[in-house]
């Protein structure tokens, strides 16, 4: 027969070897995360959100490179603003209940 040169075996169909698969997950909670939190600092005067804004940047900056540690800020993101946001509703509910017993 014949004396082919052995190939080494076929790597991932993109990018070179070494490079995790992005996960495609990540994006659409990333950003939703980053508009959610700047909606509520600037149209909602919410700046207890701000750390969850912090932390969604920290999130893109991460998508790419380590995928795990995004989904972690990404938790974060979210956990945060859900906080900020009943903090918030906590606070105006008090202050238009301390305003009609005046």
């Amino acid at each position: 027969m014949h004396d082919f040169p052995q190939h080494p075996p076929a790597g991932p169909a993109y990018g070179p070897p070494g490079i995790p698969p992005r996960d495609p997950r990540i994006r659409p909670a990333v950003l939703g995360g980053l508009i959610a939190s700047y909606v509520s600092i600037l149209m909602l005067y919410n700046v207890l959100a701000a750390p969850a804004a912090v932390t969604s940047v920290l999130a893109i900056r991460n998508a790419t490179a380590d995928p795990d540690r995004s989904r972690l800020f990404v938790m974060w993101t979210w956990s945060i603003l859900a906080v900020a946001t009943v903090l918030y509703i906590g606070v105006i509910v008090l202050v238009v209940l301390w305003a009609t017993r005046r």
